[in-house]
């Protein structure tokens, strides 16, 4: 029952965050929480910082990203929860340009907040979507 209530809220804060309201993914970081994007773009962020965080997801919520999610695993106790999330997201630029990538996503939780978001996605599409951004304006 507990894997299936933390599947149905990263679910429902996929679908907040395509809506361009990342409130509910905010609300589930703890204090001290820590988010890991990795590459050598604007997006790259490893931060234990709830400001950098928050503005990471704003901007990313900004461009209303069709996410779509294929697969989520929950695993372990409400005090050591871990989860691994698979899927999608979308995003249609300005110019017509379409932006695509596939992602998977390692969290660990501890009592439904999360102490750990790691995302793992293709960076060179990410380090493109800087480019296009940057020629767009």
């Amino acid at each position: 029952m507990y894997a299936w209530i933390v599947a149905r809220l990263l679910r429902t804060g996929f679908r907040k965050l395509s809506s361009g309201d990342p409130a509910p993914v905010l609300n589930a970081f703890a204090p001290g929480a820590r988010l890991i994007f990795p590459g050598e773009h604007s997006w790259a962020l490893d931060s234990t910082d709830h400001t950098e965080i928050a503005d990471w997801f704003h901007r990313f919520a900004a461009y209303s990203p069709q996410i779509t999610v294929t697969d989520i695993v929950v695993k372990g106790p409400p005090w050591n929860t871990r989860v691994c999330s698979r899927g999608s997201d979308r995003i249609k630029l300005p110019d017509g340009r379409t932006y695509e990538n596939e992602w998977c996503q390692f969290a660990r939780l501890s009592w439904g907040k999360l102490r750990l978001d790691r995302i793992y996605v293709d960076t060179q599409r990410v380090a493109a979507l800087d480019r296009w951004l940057a020629e767009a304006r």
